[in-house]
């Protein structure tokens, strides 16, 4: 395979996990799924999201490199966003009265 072919193949896969990720957001919304899988398939979107932003300028992205986005992704899917720790927060004054 030349470098065409595998960065269309690599734009092929992650097209393919950005299609997928709508059925697990609705899965988690009804409590299908756990949280860590729904953290590891938003991280899989996101990854993909970054890579076909790279494939797309004509970067080419190795498995490895490829692997290594997405472990960065499936990490920040579990922190807690900006809107959950400002909800977190409301919470706690309005607990606190």
């Amino acid at each position: 395979m030349d470098t065409n072919e595998i960065m269309e193949a690599r734009k092929r896969e992650c097209e393919n996990l950005v299609s997928q990720f709508r059925d697990a957001q609705a899965m988690h919304d009804k409590g299908a799924i756990s949280d860590d899988e729904f953290y590891d398939r938003y991280g899989r979107y996101n990854a993909s999201l970054r890579v076909l932003a790279m494939l797309d300028e004509g970067t080419e992205v190795t498995d490895e490199e490829f692997a290594q986005i997405i472990a960065e992704e499936i990490e920040a899917a579990q922190e807690p966003s900006v809107l959950e720790l400002l909800r977190a927060d409301v919470d706690y004054a309005l607990m606190m009265g």
